[in-house]
């Protein structure tokens, strides 16, 4: 457990008056002040109680925001086919074939992708629909939006011998099976399938490595709130690797001056074996070599296509909570952390972290 120091409100002041910019200011970069925690503290007395909990501030330096485009584009195999994937949602509108102002970006991103990989011949884009509706309109429109895609890319692919082949499957191939809304929206979708079939299974995922993809939804379990505690924006509960079932309750996301807040609790509810869940793999994504400065998990505003990193002091420390140690089941344990605002107002983001996957929906206060 690392050293906190109190937090000075002659330093939160400096914090909160960074611009929004990013400017460089040659000023300590502190913490915010901690967030109200319900609950009991290690010893056992309840929050508030005693003497309080402080959080560590920062060494001096600049304060780093980054913002980025959202590409939410799944690097996979289909088919034995090496595949780009992406959300149908992203790039259209439920139920048309017309591409949002975003796609355009995300489907640039693929054109590099292809470019780096120096495809060459025909590359189908499949075109898949969920279950909703009838499978007829379903096949219609997974055609639509796959020529959409195709007349959108191909003349960027000029000069690079590569061929796109639009088709649609409509509802025929889920890679989902059920009707929950978290299946339903992973089975709408376009796939981008190139080079030459392969009987080879999909490699393995690396067993350290607790990440999910970008694009996977977080499970929605209709979790009730824990016993004394406030009712959260938002719950998850995953099992990870076969080992640790663990809870996470998004309790805050609201506007910290130039910076957004989120907050959260987690609880390990159940383990098997008895190795040790690190608190920080959760965000970090690695069960191993965690260095105590990683930090995964981004806010995503998928309206204007904007993907939030949390944001970084000049010495490369997130500017977040600092919880170390293994969990214990049943214990809970508090945590934050600040993101830049995003460029365009928004009053929705979704929230990103590498152990569950995507919390959609979530109001900014």
């Amino acid at each position: 457990m690392r050293t906190r120091t109190a937090l000075t409100a002659a330093a939160l002041a400096a914090l909160l008056a960074v611009p929004l910019g990013g400017a460089a200011v040659a000023a300590p970069s502190p913490s915010p002040s901690s967030w109200p925690e319900p609950g009991t503290d290690g010893s056992g007395r309840r929050a508030g109680e005693g003497r309080p909990k402080t959080i560590a501030i920062p060494p001096p330096g600049t304060l780093q925001q980054n913002r980025k485009y959202y590409t939410p584009i799944e690097e996979t195999t289909e088919k034995g086919r090496k595949s780009f994937t992406l959300q149908a949602d992203v790039l259209f509108k439920t139920g048309s074939a017309d591409l949002s102002a975003a796609a355009e970006k995300y489907l640039a991103d693929v054109v590099a992708k292809l470019k780096e990989a120096n495809v060459t011949g025909e590359v189908q884009v499949v075109g898949h629909t969920d279950d909703v509706g009838e499978p007829e309109d379903n096949l219609a429109l997974s055609k639509r939006r796959a020529e959409a895609v195709v007349q959108a890319m191909q003349p960027q692919l000029a000069n690079t011998g590569i061929t796109l082949i639009p088709e649609g499957k409509g509802e025929s191939e889920p890679r989902e099976k059920g009707t929950s809304p978290q299946a339903r929206q992973r089975n709408r979708r376009v796939s981008i399938l190139y080079g030459k079939a392969s009987g080879d299974p999909p490699p393995r995922p690396d067993p350290r490595y607790i990440s999910v993809p970008v694009t996977e939804t977080a499970p929605d379990p209709g979790l009730r709130p824990l016993p004394g505690e406030p009712a959260p924006l938002a719950s998850t509960q995953r099992t990870i690797n076969g080992t640790w079932t663990v809870r996470l309750d998004v309790v805050e996301l609201r506007r910290q001056g130039p910076f957004l807040k989120v907050g959260y609790r987690t609880r390990l509810v159940a383990q098997r074996g008895t190795s040790g869940l690190n608190y920080p793999a959760l965000f970090d994504g690695d069960t191993n070599g965690f260095d105590g400065y990683g930090y995964h998990a981004t806010l995503i505003d998928k309206a204007h296509g904007e993907e939030l990193s949390v944001v970084i002091t000049g010495r490369g420390v997130p500017m977040r909570d600092w919880l170390g140690g293994n969990e214990k089941v049943g214990a809970v344990k508090y945590g934050w952390a600040l993101f830049p605002q995003p460029s365009q107002k928004t009053d929705r983001l979704s929230f990103y972290i590498p152990a569950f996957g995507t919390i959609d929906d979530l109001p900014v206060g």
